[in-house]
């Protein structure tokens, strides 16, 4: 797969869950770009197909006192074409974790295995211009 196709996309989300963060938020998608993409790591376990993807927003905001710029997203459902870089991302439903700025500049931004809680939403990934 030539990840690299859709690395520095410009993005929307927009936030399905949680209400009280879209609420939080009224209801605006999120903008950023696609910072890094990989593969899972085969140690973690993952229920879909696709890519791990690092996320930076174009206006962080802060909820529940930690500023949230920095996003690391997953495919939450499995039912849809994955086979180019551009369909295994874009208008497909993903989860994403906070994390914070010293792990996203980390030689291993994609790494989640440490995340325990905190920030985290759904919404549908758009690829801006798509």
């Amino acid at each position: 797969m030539a990840q690299a196709d859709i690395r520095g996309q410009e993005i929307e989300i927009p936030i399905s869950e949680p209400w009280d963060l879209g609420e939080h938020l009224s209801w605006q998608a999120l903008r950023g770009r696609i910072e890094a993409i990989g593969e899972p790591n085969p140690d973690e376990h993952y229920l879909t197909e696709g890519p791990v993807l690092l996320v930076r927003l174009e206006e962080p905001f802060v909820y529940r006192n930690q500023t949230c710029e920095w996003f690391v997203g997953t495919p939450r459902y499995g039912d849809d074409d994955v086979s180019t870089p551009v369909q295994s991302v874009h208008d497909r439903v993903f989860s994403f974790v906070r994390i914070p700025k010293e792990r996203a500049l980390s030689n291993d931004p994609l790494d989640i295995t440490w995340w325990r809680g905190g920030v985290s939403l759904m919404g549908r990934l758009r690829l801006m211009g798509k």
